[in-house]
């Protein structure tokens, strides 16, 4: 855990990248489970038991929405990179 928070940090220095963040106090708006859109016209969604890939319109639609809901959530830049700094403090850095 303790690579993967560093190098969000390193990542989130490049001008290219935008890392948003979801606060635990956010609530629950939308299910997570981890997802990618491909040029809005196909996603595909991970599963414990593999990868489904959705190219129907309406699924799409339910995918990019969710993105749209997660991203209203996030927190980016400074509040970002402020509460991945917290989550190293267990390492005592």
């Amino acid at each position: 855990m303790f690579e993967q928070l560093t190098h969000l940090l390193d990542v989130m220095n490049n001008p290219n990248v935008s890392i948003g963040i979801v606060p635990r106090d956010a609530g629950y708006r939308a299910p997570a489970p981890g997802f990618v859109i491909h040029d809005n016209s196909q996603a595909s969604t991970e599963l414990v038991a593999g990868e489904i890939i959705i190219d129907d319109r309406e699924g799409v639609a339910l995918h990019v929405k969710t993105f749209e809901i997660l991203t209203d959530q996030a927190v980016f830049d400074d509040r970002a990179e402020h509460l991945v700094t917290k989550a190293l403090s267990p390492f005592h850095l």
